[in-house]
């Protein structure tokens, strides 16, 4: 978890490299130049603060893992995903038919999923 996959901790080991040899043997990596550590890794000033924060380690973000909650359409996909088979895509005769099933999400949100599942309703025949 507390690992990123790509090289931006190569980066900045890299650019502390370069400053301890210009700079000899009393070089502070907490004490460096945050100006010139950003030049050399590209990092923005908020960001390369982060990095010496955290000891220059890149570290992944927060939220990565994390996955959305469930939806409150979760359990009636399989009724809307039926009469998008049966060739029903409006949305508001959808939205009553959910109602009646316990429905308590909003027409939007209805209206959302139909958009994205279109691939379900059959082609038109002549």
């Amino acid at each position: 978890m507390n690992e990123r996959h790509d090289d931006l901790q190569e980066i900045i080991d890299a650019a502390l490299r370069e400053m301890a040899a210009e700079e000899g043997d009393g070089f502070d990596p907490q004490a460096c130049n945050l100006a010139e550590f950003c030049r050399r890794t590209g990092l923005t000033r908020s960001r390369a603060r982060t990095v010496r924060a955290h000891g220059f380690r890149a570290l992944p973000h927060g939220n990565s893992g994390r996955r959305a909650a469930p939806g409150v359409l979760a359990g009636h996909t399989g009724l809307v995903d039926d009469l998008l088979r049966k060739g029903v895509t409006n949305s508001q005769v959808i939205f009553e038919r959910l109602l009646g099933q316990g429905y308590a999400g909003g027409l939007t949100t209805v209206k959302t999923y139909i958009a994205a599942h279109r691939d379900l309703v059959p082609a038109k025949r002549c």
